[in-house]
């Protein structure tokens, strides 16, 4: 009969960690002034709606400003677009 301490060893026993690139994003990406304008107000946590109403465009508009920027970076999430673009210095907060 096997020895139930050896599935706890192998469970417990130490994994290699898979590390992230420092730079997973596209660091040659080029955006626009409107572009870096609506991310960083997305940083401070603003809605479409909100920057829309800042800036005199619709939500709508937003979005399509912040899935281009993500497109650019190759990410899948607006927050991954802020963190990129702010480790690249596009925006500060």
């Amino acid at each position: 009969m096997p020895d139930p301490t050896d599935d706890i060893a192998t469970y417990l026993a130490p994994r290699p960690v898979r590390q992230q690139p420092e730079t997973a994003y596209d660091t040659t990406a080029r955006l626009t002034t409107r572009e870096i304008e609506v991310l960083s107000w997305i940083a401070t946590g603003k809605s479409d709606w909100q920057v829309g109403q800042i800036l005199g465009i619709s939500a709508k508009t937003v979005n399509y400003h912040v899935e281009n920027v993500k497109r650019k970076y190759a990410v899948a999430t607006r927050i991954q677009a802020v963190v990129a673009a702010v480790r690249q210095g596009r925006i500060t907060f």
